[in-house]
């Protein structure tokens, strides 16, 4: 999603030949085919915000997406209205303010941090929904230039003329964040704050059990390490799972797909991976 605390990457496979994992769960690129399937397509594991010194795309992952005739994201990477659609759904109802959704106190640290830490004046933010600020707070953990696999599939798609396609559409995303009280936002806000000295730790935490591939592992990891992605569990990964698998299914049935979705979507007893399966397709990790 347009996230929050963002996940995750892969296993070694093939080069020429493909090889099974063995742990049946360390990857985070999956086979998938049968089922009436004219073709085999492929799921990636993505982690959507990552610094540039940990962002590595192996030869393998290329060499099968070159396998692949479109390219399905959890949204479509390449609509021009996206950003308009994400600033014309920023702002806070008519009347509305930051302030009225957290004590004096709790504003105050909100004001400092901002200062501190983005060089901003707080009244830049004030007009704003939480997921705004939070978002500014979530890339500012990251240290040094920014990478994102999205954009990588998203420039070799374009280069490649691919089609591009998205699961669900960003307003699906946003209206999740409609969903959830903007106290309980701003309660993850002074949170990720408070805990912003032991974040090396988790972050260092968080790339080696990506870099592991083992998407169970990476599923548990998230929801310890992200209580709002915990609480709301169904409004962040089961329910979107499970429409996921529509989309999936229509476009691997039209053509070769490589689907590329954040990693903790794999994972889990709703996961991207169970869901394939039980609707009766062979999916193997690569």
């Amino acid at each position: 999603m347009i996230n929050l605390k963002n996940l995750l990457l892969l296993p070694a496979l093939w080069y020429g030949e493909m090889s099974m994992a063995q742990n049946p769960t360390t990857s985070l690129l999956w086979k998938v085919e049968g089922n009436g399937l004219p073709a085999p397509s492929y799921i990636y594991g993505t982690i959507h915000m990552i610094d540039v010194a940990h962002f590595q795309v192996r030869p393998e992952v290329d060499s099968v997406f070159n396998l692949t005739e479109q390219v399905a994201f959890e949204i479509k990477m390449d609509d021009p209205a996206m950003m308009t659609t994400i600033q014309s759904w920023m702002p806070m109802p008519q009347g509305k303010s930051l302030s009225d959704y957290c004590t004096a106190e709790e504003y105050q640290q909100l004001a400092q941090w901002a200062t501190g830490k983005l060089g901003m004046d707080i009244a830049m933010f004030a007009g704003m929904k939480p997921f705004a600020l939070y978002q500014t707070l979530i890339m500012s953990y990251i240290q040094g230039e920014m990478a994102s696999y999205e954009g990588y599939f998203m420039s070799r798609s374009m280069t490649s003329g691919k089609m591009m396609f998205g699961l669900e559409t960003i307003e699906d995303q946003l209206k999740i964040f409609d969903s959830i009280p903007y106290e309980e936002q701003m309660d993850w806000m002074i949170e990720g704050i408070d805990t912003t000295a032991g974040y090396g730790q988790m972050w260092e935490k968080m790339i080696t059990t990506y870099t592991s591939g083992d998407i169970e592992a990476m599923y548990t990891l998230t929801l310890q390490e992200s209580p709002e992605i915990e609480h709301y569990e169904d409004l962040f990964l089961t329910a979107r799972n499970q429409k996921w698998i529509a989309g999936i299914r229509q476009y691997a049935a039209e053509k070769p797909t490589f689907v590329a979705v954040g990693a903790a979507h794999l994972g889990g007893p709703n996961g991207v991976i169970k869901l394939l399966k039980d609707a009766g397709y062979t999916v193997t990790p690569l």
